[in-house]
């Protein structure tokens, strides 16, 4: 597995004009990132080395490969990326798929508040560094697992279900800064 250092954010989403966008607020990040317009070649870059993004933020409503398609082929692997949708939602909306979604990921809400959303995605990405740490740790735990008190794993794993629901407990802004991200709403 390679470090978290040599790891990716994947952004796929069909429209060129949302790709901008994050592209915009990415570049601010010290982290690397790779857009795709098309969900199919996202696929091939993330078959050719699975390990190799942390967290994938998806359009939902793609030609050729929908969003949730993507996030369950993402998701075989052991070791996978978490999953962030990027879809609106409305009365026409299937309730099942919405369900889906949820099972496989958490969601982000077209059409986008741009100055609420570099906070949002440092939420998103801070989360998905957690989850890939702890698991390392949990991979690496069980290496030693004979010489491991199991309250230990336990306390790891544990950690591991709590962060995918976990409350949004700091200011955003003050997460940013770990990452040297510059939020758009004043905050310094």
């Amino acid at each position: 597995m390679k470090d978290l250092k040599d790891r990716r954010i994947m952004v796929v989403d069909d429209d060129h004009s949302i790709l901008d966008l994050f592209d915009a607020i990415l570049s601010g990040f010290k982290l690397p990132y790779e857009l795709y317009s098309d969900p199919l070649k996202a696929l091939n870059s993330f078959s050719v080395s699975p390990d190799r993004y942390f967290i994938a933020f998806l359009d939902v409503i793609m030609p050729g490969l929908s969003g949730t398609e993507l996030a369950k082929a993402l998701q075989q692997d052991t070791i996978h990326p978490a999953v962030v949708f990027l879809n609106a939602l409305d009365e026409h909306t299937d309730p099942y798929n919405v369900q889906k979604q949820y099972e496989l990921g958490s969601r982000i809400a077209k059409p986008f508040n741009t100055t609420l959303l570099p906070d949002m995605l440092c939420y998103h990405i801070i989360n998905a560094l957690k989850i890939n740490q702890a698991r390392e740790i949990m991979e690496h735990l069980k290496t030693f697992q004979d010489h491991v008190p199991f309250k230990v794993l336990d306390q790891v794993e544990g950690f591991l279900l709590a962060t995918n629901d976990a409350p949004y407990t700091q200011k955003p802004h003050k997460v940013a800064s770990l990452l040297g991200i510059k939020t758009f709403n004043g905050d310094k």
